[in-house]
């Protein structure tokens, strides 16, 4: 880990960046009363992201700050609300959008993770898959990890240079009965 900039965004709401090897890193969050701090959000920062990722920090801050945030036994803090991961989960993909998103991450999460099984089982280096591709290193690196979801055009420059097929198939939804 290197760097460790901290900066206000916004009324009460900061951010951390620091670089985790190889990608940068954001920390959102907010100094409750007694000087505790309340983590909001975490992401990997990318241009297109950036934007959004603050807003969220701020949708965050507006549901758990100071309106919402009371001291619990022993000074430490508690927040009304959820009490379980399931609770958060399920009022998080309630939200506007949140289905898609998901949907949109799993698949290049997936791809990603795809795409990095075949260029290890070749003994392939992130450069070396680049080169190959006629790509840069990072995007690789970014690709591999979740960060992007390719055109259909980079997951053919990539198939060719793993010298594989690319198969993109329709397939009916199961039915939620």
């Amino acid at each position: 880990m290197t760097g460790g900039i901290t900066r206000q965004l916004d009324g009460k709401l900061r951010e951390l960046r620091f670089h985790l090897d190889p990608d940068q890193v954001r920390i959102t969050y907010w100094i409750a009363p007694g000087r505790r701090i309340i983590l909001l959000t975490v992401f990997r920062k990318s241009r297109m992201r950036e934007d959004r990722e603050v807003d969220r920090a701020r949708r965050a801050l507006a549901r758990c700050g100071p309106s919402a945030h009371r001291r619990g036994r022993g000074g430490v803090g508690a927040m009304s609300g959820p009490a379980n991961w399931e609770e958060v989960r399920d009022r998080r993909m309630a939200e506007p959008g949140a289905s898609e998103a998901y949907g949109a991450a799993r698949l290049a999460f997936e791809l990603g993770a795809a795409v990095r099984q075949l260029r290890e089982q070749r003994g392939w280096s992130q450069r070396e898959l680049a080169e190959a591709a006629g790509m840069t290193q990072s995007a690789v690196a970014r690709f591999e990890a979740g960060g992007t979801v390719p055109t259909l055009p980079i997951l053919e420059r990539i198939a060719r240079a793993l010298d594989v097929e690319l198969a993109v198939h329709f397939r009916p939804r199961p039915s939620a009965a």
